[in-house]
């Protein structure tokens, strides 16, 4: 059970990581602005950074 919940939050770290570079690539900002964006916008939307990160991943344009 304790590995489980490890390896979710190692997934959920990897995918708000993936969602700062996307951020700061769109944008122009550093990593910790990037950060607090994604904050501000869960807090807004009330739902969970995951959520949010994995939204902007699956919907950032690939090229």
């Amino acid at each position: 059970m304790e590995l489980e919940g490890l390896r979710e939050a190692m997934k959920t770290q990897g995918i708000i990581e993936w969602a700062k570079g996307m951020w700061m690539a769109a944008h122009g900002g550093d990593e910790d602005r990037a950060f607090e964006v994604l904050v501000e916008q869960s807090q807004r939307r009330k739902i969970r950074l995951s959520a949010l990160a994995t939204e902007l991943v699956e919907t950032f344009p690939k090229r």
